[in-house]
């Protein structure tokens, strides 16, 4: 069964902080409003589904880590309001732009994909008290290609740089060409 989106707002509001739910809100709208699969270039869907899988494979490397549990310590508000996630701090709106919506649209997120964690607002709507409540699959590429020098040098020492350093590039690539390709033309 699909909910309509105003009438998960409403629930939002009651379950979550008003800033936080009208944001997600607001997020799912812009996604919805869209294009969808068949109204993009088949290149287009190739690179989000490109995209989708080196997501996934960069999560997976990175695996496991301390370092974001406690990079946010002793830093002012919201990037300090929980342990970790410093860089979870930042503003929604920067995170999701529309060619990371669109991305994420074309490999098979839906609006109600977008689940905000419980608890205090801190930075990005879905950074919660332990993490991020978005399953990976639909993070945006910039949360998932980021990395701090605290997670470079845990990274470093596992002996995996090399690796994770070559999905970046490769991730990071094939975005730039999936924002030419889905440019507006210029007028």
């Amino acid at each position: 069964m699909r909910v309509l989106l105003p009438v998960q707002h409403l629930v939002d509001r009651v379950r979550h902080p008003r800033k936080r739910a009208d944001a997600v809100y607001n997020l799912r709208k812009q996604l919805r409003a869209l294009p969808s699969r068949g109204e993009c270039s088949a290149e287009a869907a190739a690179l989000a589904d490109k995209m989708a899988k080196l997501r996934e494979q960069l999560t997976l490397a990175i695996g496991a880590v301390t370092s974001c549990s406690k990079c946010a310590l002793k830093h002012p508000e919201p990037f300090g309001h929980y342990a970790g996630g410093h860089c979870c701090g930042g503003s929604t709106a920067k995170i999701f732009t529309d060619q990371e919506l669109l991305a994420l649209k074309l490999s098979g997120t839906e609006p109600l994909d977008f689940v905000p964690p419980h608890g205090d607002m801190a930075g990005c709507v879905f950074r919660g008290s332990s993490s991020c409540s978005l399953d990976r699959k639909h993070r945006p590429t910039i949360c998932v290609h980021y990395t701090c020098r605290q997670l470079e040098h845990e990274i470093r020492e596992r002996g995996d740089l090399k690796h994770i350093r070559a999905l970046q590039t490769e991730l990071r690539q094939t975005f730039e060409r999936f924002c030419v390709v889905t440019a507006p033309p210029d007028i």
